[in-house]
């Protein structure tokens, strides 16, 4: 697919298509006249980026995700290139690269979801702190008016004094 027709697909600019494109080190591929070719592995993983992010993740950790996920797949296909599947054929050879790309997309989902998990519980003791701190705020307000009240029953006492009275108080 041409960048316009991934990124409309996608519903983001094509900039912002290029931009993930340099931030994540993607290597798209190229036509003979050097104009990017995404093929549905990119779309995968712009897909995943897209949703990472709309989950509250910065760049930097998902790009840590994306980072692991290219890794582990590229050792994968060099493992594969590597072994000799000459007596594999047909079905098995795509049984075997089926059970390769579900484990790495497992070990990818279980790195997301401790990542849900670590969100969740930094969003857990902000809340808990912002409790605090409105609980504290509260208990000075509090304090704040009782020593209102406690200078105005002051000022009261003083004014119904007589003023020879007062100087002696003050």
């Amino acid at each position: 697919m041409k960048p316009n027709e991934v990124a409309k697909k996608l519903e983001i600019s094509t900039e912002t298509l290029y931009k993930y494109e340099r931030y994540f080190n993607l290597k798209i591929k190229r036509n003979e006249d050097n104009n990017r070719i995404y093929e549905d592995k990119d779309m995968d993983i712009f897909q995943n980026i897209l949703e990472l992010k709309e989950r509250g993740l910065g760049l930097a950790q998902i790009k840590g995700i994306v980072d692991k996920t290219v890794e582990v797949a590229e050792r994968k296909i060099e493992v594969l290139n590597n072994s000799s599947f000459d007596q594999f054929q047909g079905k098995d050879f795509e049984l075997i690269v089926t059970n390769v790309i579900s484990r790495n997309l497992e070990g990818t989902g279980k790195q997301i979801g401790v990542l849900q998990d670590e969100v969740a519980t930094g969003f857990k003791d902000i809340i808990q702190r912002m409790d605090t701190m409105l609980k504290r705020q509260d208990e000075v307000i509090v304090e704040r008016e009782k020593k209102v009240i406690e200078l105005e029953e002051e000022i009261e006492r003083l004014k119904s004094l007589k003023w020879w009275q007062r100087k002696k108080q003050v």
